[in-house]
């Protein structure tokens, strides 16, 4: 009853309190159910691919009632279970009953289960307890110095409840029955939004990936992600109720009841003793107040650097994709085998197209000399035969990793004579014009031989075109009337996707920080507040001895600057370190530059500031209009 009084009476600060579980409850529920979602489709891709759990070699085999479906193929029998759990359990009695002269498990599909060594599903399982753990830790340091806070401002009530014979045991179970009311009607709450909010999650990543994903991802529920996430929201809720409230009830009666004074005795430099009377007040508050702006801090600390590490990975994974995906500059590639009556019929249906060019190619191996072509060893290289008129040579520079150098940068014009040995040794100069349609052929491991001498290297060849047009030709290449066998590639379509797929890992990660923002803003609103409403008093005898509220605002600002700036002291070097560890990761596979986190900072700062102002000017608003009589009165219980 008195949990229940206590709720209702502090309404402001119990929605708050539901927002905030709610928030985290979403968070980390959504992250579970869109791991659960997509472990649900690499098991049906596989599936799809292979429809069994094993396949036996055997014969006067009858269907057991705890197989599902069964194949028979050259006497091979492919069965699919009830229960992929008990997989090789029941493939033991079967052999039992009938010999069976080979056993072959789906171990891809089994390691999606968790019944492989090298189980799929532990690796899934650890990434899920990694990113929990991470925002876990985050959520759990926010709502534990919010509560602090609230019970800090209750000290005197709890006291009163001490005074009058109520048990430290008592005091807490009651605290303990506030959080749970709150907890219950968050988690309810959340648990709503996060289906809400994953089903449209899910619907866009399917029409984003429209064309990549082998089957449409499913909104699914996996018991083991669920009960991971469920658990870690349980610990997370009741560790932030129960440390600050324990606390609080160890302290004796007379520390409970007794009056914050409103200036206490703290050492400040020497340095601030020289500024303006509001910024000497504002700093002195600064260092008597560290205690109650300790969560503030903490927010702030948090969210930067969670918005900061998540921007830079999205940054150096964009900046991978593009070090592997080059968007070629023509929209569609045709390809068939080469022959004089193939090349007639791709010339005659490219001509109608706005620019085209037709190659003959082939791929061998050959050697170069080291010494004529940039002092690099490139024997046993990938050498594309290209027919044209012209005679010459494309590659790209590949610098060494020791001189941490960019590495595939375009080659520009060689004046050096190169040697080229294919059966008969040649020399050849390299030409700085790279050809149309060509340049997704050239990478580190590839060189582009240009040659008007084709047919004494290649008699075998493939005739490849290269289109660009505004035009859809897929449905008129039919009327190429080739024999052969067609490959056709929509670069449009591909261009798309992989647009596509940075716009999906861009929502994936940006949609968890929205969150984690949104989090971050609900508490420091909070713990803002609670700060303001504690030094209603002093703010009210300051306005009584003639500051205005434009220097009482001025003054409360100054303190938040202040704040932030103290706080950036930590998150500067600490954004600088995350970058240098993404860069050390990511530079092992792939050679990039390292990324400064200038904008990331900058950005974070703004975001910050902008935060912290409206809640402070909205929760300063809300007291200083009141009578100054009314702002220093004390409190009745």
């Amino acid at each position: 009853m008195l949990a229940s009084r206590f709720l209702i009476y502090n309404k402001k600060r119990t929605l708050n309190t539901i927002l905030s579980i709610t928030l985290i409850t979403t968070l980390l529920l959504t992250i579970s159910l869109i791991f659960s979602s997509f472990h649900k489709y690499l098991v049906q891709t596989e599936l799809k691919e292979n429809n069994y759990h094993v396949f036996i070699e055997g014969h006067d085999f009858k269907k057991p009632t705890y197989v599902k479906s069964k194949i028979v193929q050259n006497k091979i029998i492919y069965l699919k279970y009830k229960n992929v759990y008990k997989t090789k359990q029941y493939t033991k009695d079967i052999c039992k009953k009938i010999k069976c002269h080979n056993i072959t498990y789906n171990e891809k599909l089994l390691s999606l289960y968790g019944l492989s060594k090298n189980s799929t599903l532990n690796l899934i399982k650890k990434l899920l307890i990694i990113i929990l753990i991470i925002l876990g830790t985050t959520s759990f340091i926010i709502i534990k110095n919010t509560f602090h806070l609230t019970l800090v401002e209750r000290k005197k009530e709890l006291g009163i409840l001490k005074s009058i014979g109520m048990s430290k045991t008592k005091i807490l179970k009651t605290l303990i029955e506030e959080g749970s009311i709150t907890f219950i009607i968050g988690l309810i709450i959340g648990i709503a939004l996060s289906l809400w909010l994953t089903t449209i999650l899910i619907f866009i990543i399917n029409n984003l990936l429209k064309g990549v994903l082998d089957t449409k991802i499913i909104l699914t529920f996996y018991l083991p992600f669920i009960v991971i996430s469920s658990i870690f929201i349980i610990i997370i809720f009741y560790s932030s109720i129960i440390i600050p409230a324990y606390k609080i009830c160890k302290l004796n009666i007379i520390s409970l009841l007794k009056e914050n004074t409103i200036f206490k005795n703290k050492k400040i430099p020497k340095i601030i003793y020289h500024l303006s009377p509001i910024k000497r007040l504002a700093f002195s508050n600064y260092y008597r107040l560290k205690k109650n702006y300790r969560p503030i801090k903490h927010c702030i600390l948090i969210t930067s650097i969670l918005y900061i590490a998540f921007s830079l990975y999205l940054s150096y994974s964009i900046n991978s994709l593009n070090k592997y995906i080059t968007l070629p500059k023509y929209d569609f590639f045709i390809s068939t085998v080469g022959t004089e009556d193939n090349y007639k019929k791709l010339k005659k249906f490219s001509k109608k197209y706005q620019k085209y060019k037709i190659y003959s190619t082939c791929q061998i191996q050959g050697n170069i000399d080291k010494t004529s072509y940039l002092n690099k060893n490139y024997n046993q290289t990938k050498i594309i035969i290209i027919k044209n008129k012209k005679e010459g040579i494309i590659n790209y520079i590949t610098i060494d990793k020791e001189n941490n150098k960019v590495t595939n940068k375009k080659q520009k014009y060689l004046k050096n004579k190169i040697i080229l040995n294919i059966n008969n040794s040649i020399q050849l100069t390299t030409i700085n014009k790279i050809p149309f349609g060509l340049d997704e052929l050239l990478t580190k491991d590839n060189i582009v031989f240009l040659t008007n001498n084709f047919n004494k290297y290649c008699p075998n060849y493939f005739l490849n075109a290269y289109i660009k047009d505004k035009k859809e030709i897929s449905k008129h290449i039919s009327k190429l009337k080739i024999k052969d066998e067609i490959t056709y590639t929509d670069i449009k379509k591909a261009t798309k996707l992989t647009k596509n797929f940075v716009k999906t890992l861009k929502l994936s990660l940006y949609g968890i920080l929205i969150l984690v923002i949104l989090i971050s803003i609900t508490l420091i609103n909070t713990s803002f507040s609670l700060t303001v409403y504690q030094r209603k008093k002093e703010l009210g005898i300051l306005k009584s001895i003639g500051s205005t509220n434009l220097n009482l605002k001025k003054l409360l600002l100054i303190e938040s600057l202040i704040i932030i700036f103290k706080t950036f002291i930590l998150i500067i070097p600490i954004s600088y370190l995350i970058s240098y560890i993404l860069y050390q990761n990511i530079n092992q596979t792939i050679i990039t530059k390292i990324i400064i986190p200038n904008k990331e900072l900058a950005y974070s700062f703004i975001v910050i500031f902008i935060i912290i102002y409206y809640s402070l000017t909205s929760n300063f608003n809300k007291i200083i209009r009141k009578p100054i009589t009314e702002i220093t009165r004390e409190e009745t219980l």
